[in-house]
């Protein structure tokens, strides 16, 4: 299975498995429920919007706006300037005053850049090569007519759309190799509290990751992807907040995302505590080889294992974690029997992190077989 490699500051790269999640979407969501309109304008309604602010590029999801070079954004406007016709833009539009860009930023950007900042001077073009160099105030008059005028696609989606309808949709945009992942979207989904309490919860994991000299990568909210499935089946197994699970796994988070708007002040305290207890109580019975399959090597961060250790370690009360504390060795063989080759059951609980991670069976497992082992110690 080919893991995830991301970059950090330091240079050092940190790499998560790719799992075989098994999301299949076993309830189809209702079509009429899917509020979308379609319109066809000129790129000047756009770039009034621009203008006068009322296009947001800053999402909670975080992506980058005005990552294309001057010779590609040079391009693009080259390209509009020729008539060629340009993909359409999809902007969620529950603020009808400010709409929110879901794909099409790098194009926007780019306009920003050209017709509104004025910044941008054209360069790399194929065939209008006698306007290089020039800035949008510099191109004749009817050029920037033909700006003006072009016509565009506008995908609009509706306040009242369902999140689970919005969460399905945003996954099947193509963003020209700049696709949202999951945990992007979930924050785009539940800005303010879900966001920033999801957000706060990965930063424990960062703070406790360095503290054992390890690393969690934070490129595109992946240390609040590990923390949103900590939240979630720490809410279905001790809080007791969600359902018992189904799946798909990605719907599963959205709705643990959606659920802390109920949670008390003291509940969202208790999960930040835990959260950060159960960190530490792992890294100090596991080091190294904490939430990784291998216990021969530094193997790959596996997140379904995350979830499962985290969890059901969370679940213990202090005089469980006190017992397991002064049985660590024990502890630990047991957990390396687990994971091992030579284990009679490893080839089932491998298979529950790693192929189909989110299938009922995959998810009971893992869960059941971490619980079974921590029962087995306490009860020696």
């Amino acid at each position: 299975m080919n893991p995830k490699k991301t970059q950090q500051g330091s240079g050092e790269t940190t790499e998560t498995e790719l799992e075989e999640q098994g999301n299949e979407v076993t309830v189809p969501f209702d079509p009429k429920a899917i509020k979308i309109e379609i319109k066809q304008q000129s790129l000047d309604s756009v770039i009034k919007r621009l203008k006068y602010k009322e296009i947001s590029f800053y999402a909670d999801y975080q992506r980058r706006p005005d990552l294309w070079d001057e010779v590609k954004k040079s391009l693009l406007i080259e390209s509009i300037l020729l008539q060629l016709p340009i993909p359409a833009f999809y902007f969620d539009v529950k603020d009808a005053d400010v709409w929110e860009v879901i794909d099409g930023l790098q194009r926007l950007s780019t306009l920003q850049s050209f017709v509104v900042d004025g910044k941008l001077k054209l360069q790399g073009l194929e065939y209008l090569t006698q306007y290089e160099g020039m800035t949008y105030s510099q191109l004749p008059r009817p050029l920037l007519r033909t700006i003006d005028e072009t016509q565009i696609t506008v995908f609009l989606i509706q306040k009242g759309t369902p999140d689970d309808v919005k969460f399905n949709l945003f996954r099947r945009i193509n963003t020209g190799g700049l696709t949202l992942n999951t945990q992007e979207i979930r924050h785009s989904l539940h800005p303010g509290i879900p966001t920033n309490f999801v957000k706060k919860l990965g930063g424990i994991l960062i703070q406790v990751f360095e503290k054992y000299s390890n690393r969690i990568s934070q490129e595109r909210q992946e240390h609040c992807d590990y923390a949103t499935r900590f939240l979630a089946f720490y809410l279905l197994y001790h809080l007791k907040n969600l359902p018992a699970y189904k799946p798909e796994l990605d719907s599963f988070l959205n709705s643990a995302m959606k659920t802390v708007k109920d949670l008390s002040e003291q509940q969202k305290t208790e999960i930040e505590l835990k959260l950060k207890d159960t960190l530490n109580f792992i890294f100090e019975v596991l080091g190294q080889y904490a939430f990784r399959k291998a216990f021969s090597s530094r193997n790959l961060l596996n997140k379904a294992l995350f979830e499962a250790l985290t969890v059901q370690f969370a679940c213990c009360n202090e005089l469980e974690r006190a017992i397991l504390q002064k049985k660590k060795d024990e502890l630990l063989e047991k957990l390396k029997a687990l994971y091992e080759p030579s284990s009679s059951e490893k080839d089932v609980f491998e298979k529950s992190i790693s192929t189909s991670t989110g299938s009922g069976n995959a998810v009971n497992t893992r869960h059941e077989m971490i619980r079974a082992v921590i029962r087995e110690v306490l009860n020696a």
